[in-house]
């Protein structure tokens, strides 16, 4: 329309001459035709999903003009305290769209992924000690899905030529704890993701736990693993003293689900009420008080619980069914 306006305006000037009159003078120029953009034969983009569903644009994927990439393969993702679970567990070079859930009960994850020679565990920092630098120029960011509440998800779209990848949850803290992996697409076959190890997990120090604390909820003083096999738990350090303590619980079985129940009780580990049927502890028996619990981890899986202990004597147990009769149960003596 405006190039429209200025033809014809163009066109009565030129008629004002032919018949011999001078256009008036005008102290205000009229403005100069906005030029069209020029064609982009390709956007760099990265596709983020917000959790209102909008798609927001801000990195390094490219897409052809404004046509959607078409994902060759399709990745599911499940994220949860503080583990991926890719399904497929490998994949090709090419367009991957990865869909996100977070499966946590109680904590936001994410997921980035960047194009870098460095290992996953060897990753570039902020000033804080506990989160990873994005915007350093040892990595390139290719997509990211961000901020996912618990229950909820989201997709992102990406075109991965061979390389080096790493993958990590950048949540205060998270990566400290072990959310991270890495992968490496050859030029032809698949590559598998894979996981920090759990012995990579980087210990955090009192302050780096404080700062990867949410405002609001207590600093831990103390940060407990617990290991989950077939039928039995064990604690590192074993010794638990009282205060704000986390519990890091690892499902080290291959092929069972297990959890963890803490309570307050005085009856003997051995001698606890069960439900009904025998096979489990009666969880609302007024004989128990409940202190916190990890429940329904996967085997491979994790989850974690803060829990503010007094001195004193506490047993826990898994409350699969039947996994309380075959032994998984023990007491402990906190100490001052």
């Amino acid at each position: 329309m405006r190039s429209q306006l200025v033809l014809l305006s163009s066109v009565a000037l030129f008629a004002l001459a032919a018949c011999g009159g001078a256009p008036a003078s005008n102290p205000t120029s009229a403005p100069a035709p906005t030029t069209a953009p020029a064609a982009t034969s390709a956007a760099a983009m990265t596709n983020t999903m917000n959790m209102s569903g909008t798609t927001v644009y801000k990195g390094s994927m490219v897409m052809a003009k404004s046509t959607p990439l078409t994902p060759d393969q399709v990745v599911t993702v499940s994220m949860t305290n503080f583990t991926y679970a890719f399904t497929p567990s490998r994949i090709s070079a090419g367009v991957v769209k990865f869909v996100v859930q977070n499966n946590s009960s109680d904590q936001i994850h994410e997921i980035l992924i960047f194009k870098t020679d460095l290992p996953a565990g060897k990753l570039p920092l902020q000033a804080d000690g506990v989160s990873i630098n994005e915007n350093s120029t040892q990595m390139t960011k290719i997509a990211s899905v961000e901020d996912v509440d618990p229950g909820k998800g989201g997709s992102m779209i990406a075109r991965l030529a061979p390389g080096h990848y790493v993958y990590f949850c950048n949540t205060t803290g998270h990566y400290k704890l072990g959310m991270a992996g890495e992968f490496t697409i050859p030029a032809s076959g698949t590559a598998a993701f894979t996981p920090l190890p759990t012995a990579s997990a980087m210990a955090m120090t009192a302050t780096e736990t404080a700062a990867a604390t949410p405002a609001g909820n207590p600093a831990p003083t103390e940060v407990v693993t617990v290991s989950m096999t077939n039928f039995a738990f064990k604690f590192t350090p074993p010794e638990i003293h009282a205060g704000v303590v986390k519990f890091v619980v690892n499902n080290d079985a291959t092929d069972q689900m297990h959890e963890i129940w803490l309570v307050k009780t005085d009856l003997p580990v051995d001698k606890l009420p069960l439900t009904s049927d025998g096979t489990a502890i009666d969880e609302t028996s007024t004989q128990l008080t409940k202190i916190g619990s990890v429940e329904d981890v996967n085997a491979g899986a994790s989850g974690s619980m803060i829990v503010t202990l007094q001195p004193g004597r506490y047993v826990y147990f898994c409350n699969k069914p039947g996994h309380y009769k075959l032994g998984m149960a023990g007491e402990m003596n906190v100490v001052p």
